[in-house]
């Protein structure tokens, strides 16, 4: 599921966006309900969020109940294509972050840590969704000489290194003398002009990729197992999305009592099939 952190504002601008998109294209009733059901949010401790998008009303989760509130959290978390043009995700938030690792500025266990600790701090503040924080956290990690893969957890901020098919989580990052270090040239074998730090040279497309130190066969295996593997991430940008079933009573009210062709049920409120 794919995850955004929206402000308050965002949401109320949204929920009117939806509401005139009821008006101007004339939507089924059914179309409606299924819009109005899904308003569902998260705040920051975990607790569930619904809006009444007719009513302006909001109601948190608890105790297996919906329950009316007049404070709204300033930031909701929920599914990213929820709210037409209720979001804005600038298109420069991964080359940003990859322009300010290449920089350099510290060892590489530091760039590693900012460079995860910004992902994070992004997708707190609304740049970045959580699957777009995801696939740019798959491109940083390190190396070491015994082909070990190591990263730092999107949530814990704690290291963790790839052994045997799985992640292990390490009391600290890998000894700078134990990391692989890669031989990149400065110039393009091709054309030579500058890489700027790219693999394909940014003047002819010519692939440098870097020389790397002998290795024993058994680290090559690791490697290889990792770049052709999919096991994810040690821990993802956020926790699993489950949303409580059930709507709060005005949201199935409204329309139960207009008499259109039923989503809820008029006496237990599930869903119909």
């Amino acid at each position: 599921m794919n995850l955004y952190q929206y402000q308050k504002a965002q949401v109320q601008d949204g929920i009117r966006d939806v509401l005139d998109g009821f008006q101007q294209q004339d939507t089924s009733w059914i179309d409606q309900a299924q819009a109005a059901a899904g308003m569902k949010f998260r705040d920051r401790a975990g607790r569930y969020w619904m809006a009444d998008i007719y009513q302006g009303d909001w109601y948190f989760y608890e105790n297996g109940k919906w329950l009316l509130s007049s404070e709204v959290p300033d930031v909701l978390e929920g599914v990213s294509s929820l709210l037409p043009g209720g979001r804005v995700i600038p298109e420069s938030a991964d080359q940003d972050l990859e322009a300010g690792r290449a920089d350099g500025g510290g060892s590489p266990v530091k760039v590693l840590e900012d460079s995860l600790r910004k992902i994070r701090v992004d997708y707190q503040d609304g740049k970045l969704s959580s699957e777009a924080a995801l696939q740019t956290s798959r491109r940083h990690y390190l190396i070491d000489l015994q082909g070990g893969v190591w990263t730092v957890g999107l949530q814990s901020g704690d290291w963790h290194r790839k052994e045997n098919g799985g992640w292990i989580k390490e009391a600290g990052p890998p000894p700078p003398d134990q990391l692989l270090k890669m031989d990149r040239e400065e110039n393009c074998a091709s054309c030579g002009k500058a890489l700027e730090g790219s693999v394909l040279c940014p003047h002819c497309g010519h692939e440098n990729p870097p020389n790397l130190p002998d290795l024993a066969d058994e680290a090559y295996g690791n490697l290889l197992d990792f770049f052709l593997g999919d096991e994810g991430l040690p821990e993802d940008i956020t926790g699993p999305w489950n949303p409580p079933e059930g709507y709060p009573e005005s949201v199935k009210e409204h329309f139960v009592e207009r008499g259109v062709e039923r989503k809820f049920c008029p006496h237990c409120g599930e869903a119909l099939k």
